[in-house]
């Protein structure tokens, strides 16, 4: 959706509303900062209701709000991610015990395929991702991310690796995307990595471990582990509140067998 240059703000004493964008672009972004943070918020809603019963109509109903939240955004990552996650809701109704095989053989090959073609395609993958902007009406967005190569969280990416290399384990500092780019590297890992180094990063993943083993792996990598390669999630609160969830969880179940013992 293309519109004139806007900037609406409402204030009052319960709450403050300000538009996103000051582009030419009108993108939903409800009470958060940016659409991105609008549409992880669905992303996360979606990981929670994998955890309830599919056979309930209200987790259908609700599965649908959360995916037309992602289409919202306009979002060309939500879309992905709308994208994978009715694949994987496909294969885990058709296949059943399966699922987790043929998923694992369907991702697999897709990578290969996308990595060793990538040279011979790249005008083909650059072209779909000019044409797949305009489509959604996001041309103001090529400005700034014209081709897949030229995209700005892809030159962020690199410049922060090169930045990695002479990095030391204890990271540089926090912010420290500032002191040689103009925006954050748009990736968990690099973003942790940079700041407070491996030794942080391991740290990061030994918070989450718990969800990493008990969770449903293709759940995560869809929902969870997509958007932190893609966004510096780091300090997103609704990952904490996800991880409070599942301690609650366990502790609830675990007292529910002492008692029944």
């Amino acid at each position: 959706m293309k519109f004139q240059l806007i900037d609406i703000k409402y204030q009052s004493v319960f709450f403050d509303i300000t538009l996103f964008s000051i582009q030419k672009e009108l993108r939903m972004a409800s009470f958060y900062s940016d659409p991105n943070k609008f549409y992880l918020f669905f992303t996360v809603i979606l990981f929670l209701v994998d955890k309830i019963n599919d056979r309930n109509k209200k987790v259908f109903e609700l599965r649908f709000i959360c995916l037309l939240g992602l289409l919202l955004s306009f979002s060309r990552v939500a879309m992905l991610i709308c994208f994978l996650y009715i694949i994987f809701k496909f294969f885990e109704k058709r296949i059943g015990k399966y699922s987790e095989k043929a998923l694992k053989i369907f991702v697999s090959t897709s990578l290969v395929l996308f990595i060793s073609t990538f040279h011979l395609m790249k005008d083909f993958y650059n072209d779909f991702v000019g044409y797949f902007t305009v489509l959604i009406g996001r041309e103001d967005s090529l400005r700034y991310s014209a081709t897949l190569t030229e995209e700005s969280r892809v030159l962020a990416w690199g410049y922060s690796l090169i930045k990695i290399n002479s990095a030391n384990w204890m990271g540089e500092k926090p912010f420290y995307w500032n002191s040689f780019f103009y925006m954050p590297p748009h990736n968990t890992f690099l973003s942790i990595i940079l700041d407070v180094g491996i030794i942080g990063l391991l740290f990061y993943f030994l918070v989450f471990k718990a969800l990493l083993i008990d969770w449903n792996k293709f759940s995560i990598l869809i929902l969870i582990v997509v958007p932190l390669f893609i966004l510096d999630l780091q300090s997103f609160r609704i990952f904490y509140l996800i991880l409070a969830f599942h301690i609650h969880q366990n502790d609830s179940s675990h007292l529910g067998k002492l008692k029944s013992n």
